[in-house]
């Protein structure tokens, strides 16, 4: 991970100095970030050519008006960084830069450092927990060989992000072990949306998952989500459309289309994260699949954390209800 490698160099004492600087997306949001909603909403139509630079509107603004006019030519550049060169987009940003610089030089606040990404905790996992699933006690042994999940210690990486590489687990139950999960790959990115940013959110996830149901089988599963993420309640609250692919060998199809959704809330903190989310598949056996989730991680240390997970599963007809707490160690 290339992580890693400054982790390395840092540790080989090659590095004598640190110095951050700030995105041009963290900049944007300093400018913005004291404007009032008529402002931002002002921002927008000048970056879009629907309002003039000499107009009303503009000239009835005070201490705001370079923010404003700064703050519309950054979110223009952004938007069209990657197009080829368009001679109407050319002459907006250029009035919007000049109209900002006849004001003077624009201040910026100095923006505070966040931590730095070798700083955050160990690429590699592994943790041991202990839980119940309708009334039979298991034990569970988890490796990750990298990188990050949404509920990790946020400190060194970015929001909204996950990104799991080769995650496999075990569980000692009925005085058997048995694998519970291998799963390759597992892609999380939860990008807000505002007047500023229209992307979508999306997520990926493939491999064997021993996921609660009458015969408790180990399934192979690829699904996709699609849909948009805001900041909400403190987090990111999200919407996603989730279609599913799965092969179950003990079902009497073995091959299952779902197609459904997911809603929930995130929350991420350095020190404390959490995550409620539900989940329904309808599937093209006429079989459908309702899940409920709690999850939350609390840090004990920078390379330790406890994780607490909740599950409530329906599916054709039976309940399936599973609590667990995890000890998980980085490195």
């Amino acid at each position: 991970m290339p992580v890693d490698t400054i982790r390395r160099v840092v540790d080989e004492g090659l590095v004598k100095e640190v110095e951050f600087r700030p995105s041009k997306q963290l900049q944007f949001e300093q400018l913005i970030g004291g404007l009032s909603e008529s402002e931002k909403d002002l921002v927008v139509a000048l970056a879009e050519g629907r309002e003039a630079v000499d107009g009303q509107k503009v000239s009835a603004l005070a201490q705001t008006k370079q923010q404003v006019l700064m703050a519309a030519y950054r979110l223009l550049r952004y938007q069209h960084n990657k197009s080829s060169r368009d001679s109407e987009i050319a002459k907006r940003s250029l009035t919007l830069l000049r109209a900002s610089q006849t004001l003077g030089e624009m201040p910026y606040a100095s923006a505070a450092a966040p931590t730095r990404p070798d700083l955050g905790h160990p690429t590699s996992q592994f943790n041991v927990g202990a839980g119940v699933l309708e009334d039979q006690e298991f034990i569970d042994l988890q490796w990750r060989i990298s990188y990050h999940d949404t509920l990790d210690p946020l400190a060194g990486y970015p929001v909204g992000a996950g990104l799991e590489m080769l995650r496999v687990g075990l569980r000692w139950q009925d005085d058997q072990l048995k694998l519970q999960e291998l799963v390759p790959v597992d892609i999380r990115s939860l990008s807000p949306r505002s007047q500023f940013a229209k992307g979508l959110s999306w997520g990926v996830k493939g491999g064997l998952e021993r996921i609660p149901s009458a015969e408790h089988s180990l399934k192979t599963g690829l699904q996709g989500d699609v849909g948009g993420s805001w900041r909400e309640l403190g987090g990111t609250s999200y919407v996603l459309v989730r279609p599913r692919l799965e092969y179950n060998p003990e079902s009497a199809v073995n091959w299952q289309l779902g197609l459904g959704g997911v809603v929930g809330q995130l929350w991420q903190g350095e020190r404390i994260s959490a995550e409620l989310s539900a989940e329904y598949l309808d599937f093209t056996t006429a079989a459908s699949r309702t899940r409920y989730q709690f999850g939350m991680n609390l840090k004990l240390q920078h390379a330790q954390s406890l994780r607490l997970s909740l599950d409530y599963s329906r599916q054709q007809g039976e309940e399936f209800t599973e609590a667990k707490l995890a000890w998980r160690r980085y490195f």
